[in-house]
């Protein structure tokens, strides 16, 4: 299966939780090109068989998001001793099978009160991976449409929030140094590429995640948002059809 075929699959298994999870990793690596601000080379992006969705610990997520995967034809694959074990949610039997993780921050000593890591949590039917500094990501989100047009094949053009460039080129400089060996390798290895291929004009390199941009008028701090589903605490939602979103979702990063 084409791995826009199988992401079409998971978008739309998800459709009614996509204002509230952010598409992270390589594939916000992908979609960030089709945002109006990115500056897409003429290269092809990286490709990775895993689908990484990041939520906030606050977020509401009403309903069943695991039965919405079965339903759609993903797997669970459980792996691991934490409590609840990490899971893959798996299309295909293949050993190259395209599959899909959740991750939300991880907050305080990653220790339980009882020794025990506090490494995962299981939220709206689905376990997720807890990770240091994810926060990042859920601050001021892009928002990007995709659909049949760009070679997503879903029946209807859907938004998908995905990282802003310099939260997530902040946030991968960040964890380099904690990240398991064998996860430090294809951070570091997918790291660079999307400062080259989505970044737009304005961002520098030295800016802070969640400040106001040239894009969007405000001043630095000033919040936006109605809280309604738990992503981006500070700044607006910038929206690949027309500059900033001031109706987007608010984060507790």
């Amino acid at each position: 299966m084409e791995d826009f075929d199988a992401f079409a699959r998971l978008v739309t298994a998800l459709r009614p939780w996509l204002g509230q999870l952010a598409v992270v990793g390589g594939w916000a690596h992908r979609l960030q090109r089709f945002h109006r601000l990115a500056n897409p080379p003429g290269h092809l992006p990286l490709r990775t068989r895993d689908t990484d969705l990041a939520f906030s610990t606050d977020a509401a997520l009403a309903g069943d998001l695991r039965t919405a995967l079965r339903d759609a034809g993903f797997t669970e694959e459980r792996f691991g001793d934490d409590a609840p074990p990490a899971t893959h949610y798996r299309l295909g039997e293949e050993d190259a099978a395209f599959y899909a993780e959740f991750l939300t921050p991880l907050h305080g000593s990653g220790v339980k009160r009882n020794g025990a890591p506090d490494a995962t949590v299981s939220k709206a039917g689905v376990t997720a991976q807890k990770m240091r500094y994810l926060d990042l990501l859920l601050v001021s989100p892009w928002s990007v449409r995709v659909g049949p047009k760009l070679g997503v094949p879903v029946a209807a053009d859907v938004d998908l929030l995905v990282p802003n460039p310099t939260s997530f080129m902040v946030q991968k400089l960040l964890i380099i140094r904690i990240v398991q060996p064998a996860r430090r390798r294809r951070t570091f290895s997918t790291s660079t590429t999307p400062w080259s291929c989505s970044v737009p004009r304005w961002v520098s390199c030295t800016g802070v995640a969640g400040t106001g941009s040239p894009s969007d008028g405000r001043e630095d701090g000033q919040e936006s948002g109605d809280g309604r589903s738990g992503l981006v605490r500070r700044g607006h939602r910038h929206d690949s059809r027309g500059g900033a979103d001031s109706t987007g979702p608010t984060a507790h990063a």
